[in-house]
């Protein structure tokens, strides 16, 4: 593998090959090679095709059709890299911090295993309504049901490694690149949520401008900054009929797969699966509907594309992080006219 200086180092300057490799001998080359160390996301096999997670200086996009759970997975990638002690921003023009900790509340819920008692689902499905309306606190009475108590402790973990930034549709490039400096999230995780509600105020009017602004704009700031960018990408009005979505689907997918180092696009698993795997069996459809499939369609340290599935949890805002390769056979419009 390459060995790459510092992204940000040189950027804009002239510099001659012969420093480049006079670098090699430098001392600070361990720190270097260090801070290069991946941002996982948690899940498996994604990080493996990944080689290890997100880099510095990259900007990898997530796109897929509303509903299909990005905010989600996202969140669960920023709590993983807050874990391990990762800096993490996660800024969102959907949801105020109360909506995304709530969320984030009920996706520790959830990774401490099924619930089989109705009652006690009942009580967690109000504990997490409140935290997300912001009406909830931990030390009322439901702080002592003990999944809570388990929940909270994890957070406690990483909570002082992740800042939650929502609700405000005023936070410009200017702004996001100040939070890096402030947060000193340097080798650290910047999530957008989402790439398309990213105010251009002088491109306001013009929505092709604003995309390829906002998509250069955060590649510029992984570079800068040091950090890794994750981006959030919605579909295309005209996208959202097609079956199965892909790099081309999203909304200025022109200036995404040009400035994108990585792109990965979400689809239910029911949706994208060939008819020939369901056509005689259709108890084999409503398994399918369990499944998320995650395709890593850019990679520009690895192959693409590669089809990557996981099963859903989405009523405590989650996908399970172990998950596997698809093994069926799904629908490309362009090799599998059905």
């Amino acid at each position: 593998m390459a060995l790459n200086a510092a992204p940000g180092r040189y950027m804009g300057k002239s510099v001659s090959v012969r420093t480049m490799l006079d670098r090699l001998g430098r001392a600070d080359l361990v720190a270097v090679r260090n801070g290069e160390t991946p941002v996982a996301t948690g899940f498996e096999p994604l990080d493996r095709e990944l080689e290890g997670g997100f880099r510095a200086g990259e900007l990898a996009v997530l796109g897929g059709p509303p509903g299909v759970g990005k905010t989600a997975v996202a969140l669960q990638w920023a709590r993983h890299a807050a874990a391990a002690g990762r800096d993490v921003a996660f800024v969102c023009y959907e949801h105020d911090p109360d909506q995304l900790f709530g969320r984030l509340l009920a996706a520790e819920i959830g990774a401490l295993g099924a619930v089989g008692d109705a009652d006690e689902r009942a009580q967690l499905r109000d504990v997490i309504r409140d935290a997300m309306a912001g009406a909830w606190g931990a030390q009322g009475p439901a702080s002592r049901l003990p999944r809570v108590r388990a929940a909270l402790s994890r957070i406690d973990v990483y909570a002082h490694h992740l800042q939650l930034i929502g609700g405000s549709r005023l936070t410009t490039l200017v702004e996001l690149e100040q939070l890096c400096v402030e947060f000193g999230a340097a080798n650290g995780l910047i999530i957008v949520d989402y790439l398309q509600k990213l105010p251009i105020p002088e491109l306001a009017g013009d929505s092709n401008g604003r995309m390829v602004a906002a998509a250069e704009g955060l590649k510029d700031i992984a570079l800068r900054q040091h950090v890794a960018v994750v981006a959030l990408s919605s579909a295309g009005s005209q996208a959202l009929r097609e079956r199965r979505l892909g790099l081309p689907s999203l909304r200025g997918a022109a200036a995404i797969a040009y400035e994108a180092d990585i792109a990965i696009v979400m689809n239910e698993k029911r949706e994208i699966v060939s008819r020939v795997h369901v056509n005689s069996d259709p108890a084999r459809l409503r398994s399918f509907a369990g499944w998320v499939v995650m395709t890593i369609e850019k990679n520009r340290r690895g192959p693409a594309p590669i089809d990557t599935e996981f099963a859903k949890n989405l009523e405590f805002f989650r996908l399970e992080p172990a998950g596997r390769y698809v093994s069926e056979k799904l629908i490309d419009e362009i090799l599998y006219l059905e």
